[in-house]
């Protein structure tokens, strides 16, 4: 009768959960983690240094159709985050230490990619897009996506719908779109989306403050924002309908939207709301402020919030803050609203503050 074979003694749950919590702290502590901590942690899919857990997690948010490990013998820790703004636009966030191949289906979303640490190469068929820290590239709609992760990497995503790109690109060239907005992949890289790649990062940053009335106002004018970049900056298909002459819109419309903006300055607007709300397109509009009033409607926009700040910072009675009165007229950073406001006015808020409670 042969021995039986000897059985290793089973590891104590609790040095397994040690395991795991300092595979995570090294994944934190490591050099691809910033000092601000890990983007999008307010929202946030999974932390695991469980590849299987990952992989479910990816498979229920993503649809992922593969997930594979280059080395399974090694050490694995990976961090997600997801936050979807409405059912067009979307900003993820993923970090891993342990090498991963991952695939996502056809879809009808295209794909910015920015770089935070590490090395990834992002392909569709007939491309690969090597992601590097400070970079950025671009991968189109209805394609399938495979991505190579090194270890180390983490990077940011932001998702845009097509449904959301062809209505942006209709208020910007007053034009019907018919079929999907088709980017050059090649093209996208470095500087066609470095305007685009500067509002993903302060879009992330700001999600890392608290809630508030403010941040929302500023969300939803930077996603208007980050649209707009990506259409105007980085070739595609309908590129020709925002080059050319186009015809300036009346003093009527200029002077309707001006009152537009004025009634609905705590209100989060974008340069398409107003275009659409006056009857004519973003291009229009732009020039017809130009040309009478020699500024943008984003810029009166900003006059008009900051007249608000100016008259609740004025009220004797007040109990606010200037970082109270910032919040309330939609300004989530007060050193922004101060530079702003100084602009503005010639001085401080913290001295039109003391001013009016001298009163």
């Amino acid at each position: 009768m042969g021995m039986m074979p000897r059985t290793a003694p089973p590891v104590p749950t609790r040095r397994i959960a040690k395991h795991q919590a300092n595979r995570i702290f090294s994944l934190r502590s490591s050099k691809m983690w910033d000092p601000m901590g890990q983007p999008l942690r307010h929202n946030q899919l999974i932390s695991t240094t469980d590849a299987g857990q990952m992989e479910a997690a990816l498979r229920r948010s993503f649809d992922t159709r593969h997930f594979d490990l280059g080395n399974p013998r090694c050490d694995f820790a990976a961090e997600a985050g997801h936050r979807q703004f409405d059912p067009d636009i979307g900003l993820s966030y993923c970090a891993y230490d342990g090498d991963v191949d991952v695939e996502f289906p056809e879809s009808k979303l295209v794909r910015v990619y920015v770089g935070l640490a590490g090395q990834a190469v992002h392909s569709a068929p007939g491309y690969d897009g090597h992601l590097q820290p400070g970079r950025s590239i671009l991968l189109g709609s209805h394609v399938p996506v495979r991505s190579r992760f090194q270890t180390g990497v983490r990077q940011l995503v932001l998702r845009v719908e097509q449904a959301s790109l062809a209505r942006t690109l209709e208020a910007l060239s007053g034009r019907p779109i018919v079929g999907p907005v088709t980017f050059r992949s090649e093209a996208a890289i470095g500087d066609a989306l470095a305007p685009v790649q500067s509002l993903i990062d302060i879009l992330a940053q700001h999600l890392d403050e608290p809630a508030s009335p403010a941040r929302n106002l500023l969300e939803r004018e930077l996603l208007q924002a980050v649209v707009v970049a990506l259409l105007t900056g980085v070739p595609h298909n309908f590129s020709n309908l925002l080059v050319g002459p186009t015809q300036d819109a009346p003093r009527s419309k200029v002077d309707r939207a001006e009152a537009y903006i004025a009634a609905n300055w705590d209100k989060p607007l974008s340069i398409e709301a107003i275009a659409r709300e006056v009857g004519c397109s973003v291009r229009s509009l732009f020039k017809g402020f130009q040309t009478e009033r020699g500024y943008t409607p984003i810029l009166f926009l900003r006059r008009k919030r900051l007249e608000r700040a100016h008259d609740m910072l004025l009220q004797p009675a007040g109990q606010l803050s200037v970082a109270d009165v910032a919040t309330a007229c939609g300004f989530s950073n007060a050193g922004h609203f101060a530079r702003y406001y100084r602009e503005q006015y010639g001085v401080l808020p913290s001295l039109t503050l003391r001013l009016g409670r001298s009163h």
